[in-house]
């Protein structure tokens, strides 16, 4: 009978010890597959943030790699415990593009662990008619 309560409260324990305190950053879909732009036109890109922790995450700052890339959201973005918030990415193309395969990727800065986060995407800039 004292061995059933030991153990019982040495489980209760490592499972209550084991709890992610800290808020966890997650972005839904993961990958995005390599798409067409036509040149001189936009194409915009729409994700999930997630806080799948215990802990209200804060999207500090971003930054996208090009000029291209417009992010909409707000600095110093809060998201509360297993909640999330809509993230989208608008890319412009330029008509003298035309014909380049292009990588941008866009950098987050979080107070979760990883501190930064990066999504890439990839694009092909057709020419228009």
């Amino acid at each position: 009978m004292k061995i059933r309560v030991y153990v019982t409260i040495l489980t209760v324990l490592l499972i209550w010890g084991c709890k992610d305190i800290k808020p966890v950053f997650e972005i839904n879909p993961r990958e995005v597959k390599t798409d067409t732009i036509i040149a001189g036109e936009q194409r915009a890109y729409h994700f999930k943030i997630f806080n799948r922790g215990s802990k209200d995450l804060i999207i500090e700052d971003y930054v996208a790699g090009c000029e291209c890339t417009q992010i909409n959201l707000f600095r110093n973005q809060k998201v509360s415990s297993n909640d999330s918030i809509p993230l989208n990415i608008i890319i412009s193309t330029k008509k003298e593009e035309a014909n380049k395969l292009k990588e941008v990727e866009c950098t987050f800065k979080t107070n979760a662990t990883p501190t930064f986060y990066n999504i890439a995407l990839k694009f092909y800039i057709k020419q228009g008619n």
